[in-house]
């Protein structure tokens, strides 16, 4: 546990991950390999994480995104040719958005510990 008393429940990337603000597609921008992904019981965060030159002028890590469990409204998994995603739609003052993780071929089964361990969260939070 951290110093914030956050529990982490599960770590994964940057490699063979993307990240994309929309449903995943051909025509859709995304973030590819430079973002790690971190659930915690509080929160789903992901952070980029630049090459080691980069730490010569920054630290070389940047937030990407960072949605509240109890502000998740829906996943749902998505597969998309050989690839498969999460696709998380969360609340905002602004309205709703959405984050899609992605995985590539040899990352399927961090996408599907991804949906099993945020299932219940969501699930959980979302009758309180």
């Amino acid at each position: 546990m951290d110093p914030s008393g956050e529990e982490e429940l599960c770590r994964f990337g940057p490699m063979g991950i993307s990240i994309s603000f929309a449903r995943p597609g051909l025509f859709v921008m995304t973030r590819r390999n430079n973002t790690e992904v971190v659930l915690t019981d509080r929160r789903l965060y992901g952070r980029g994480k630049m090459p080691w030159f980069a730490g010569i002028f920054n630290r070389g890590e940047t937030p990407v995104f960072d949605v509240p469990i109890r502000e998740i409204v829906a996943i749902e998994p998505v597969d998309f040719l050989a690839n498969r995603a999460v696709r998380i739609r969360y609340r905002t003052p602004n309205g709703e958005k959405e984050v899609s993780i992605i995985g590539a071929a040899l990352c399927h089964g961090h996408i599907a510990r991804l949906m099993d361990l945020l299932s219940p969260l969501v699930t959980k939070t979302g009758s309180d």
